[in-house]
C-alpha cells in the first residue's frame, strides 16, 4: 500500500507509514448493545439512534440513548 501511494510522485495530502505492532500489549473487549444485534446501519438523531439490518430497508428500530 505505501508502494502505491509514494509512487509516481506520491498522491496529494495521503502519507504512508510502516510500523510494527506489539500485539501482546492488545486488549480485546466485547461490548454488548441491549436489544441491538445484527446491525448494519445507524442513525443518530437528537436523543433516539436508529438501527437497521440493512440501509434504507424497513423503519428500522429506535431505541433512546438518554
Amino acid at each position: 500500500m505505501t508502494n502505491a501511494i509514494d509512487s509516481a510522485g506520491g498522491v496529494a495530502g495521503c502519507q504512508a507509514a510502516v510500523v510494527a505492532i506489539d500485539s501482546s500489549k492488545q486488549q480485546l473487549t466485547s461490548h454488548k448493545w441491549k436489544d441491538v444485534n445484527k446491525v448494519t446501519d445507524l442513525e443518530i438523531k437528537g436523543t433516539s439512534m436508529t438501527t437497521y439490518r440493512a440501509f434504507g430497508i424497513g423503519t428500522g428500530r429506535a431505541i433512546d440513548v438518554t
